[in-house]
């Protein structure tokens, strides 16, 4: 028996996926979940710092850290997107 035609997998699911967000699982072929599994709150309090000056037009201070430099930026940011 596959997992996919398991009926107790599948009530077991539904138990566990609250109803509104069950739409997104069964009408999507993918769903990202960037929800963290504890409280970060530096991170948090970057998200929210880059939301505020999308929202208000400010500018903010950037530092860049890779392995061969590390550099600083001002800029307006106009979208956050996350890319892995």
């Amino acid at each position: 028996m596959s997992i996919d035609e398991s009926a107790d997998l599948t009530n077991l699911m539904a138990k566990l996926i609250p109803e509104e967000t069950s739409t997104i699982f069964s009408e999507s072929d993918y769903v990202i979940d960037l929800s963290s599994w504890f409280q970060d709150s530096i991170t948090q309090e970057k998200v929210s710092d880059l939301h505020k000056a999308i929202k208000n037009q400010n500018c903010i201070y950037l530092e860049y850290i890779s392995k061969r430099s590390r550099s600083a930026r001002i800029i307006q940011p106009h979208k956050l997107v996350f890319k892995q």
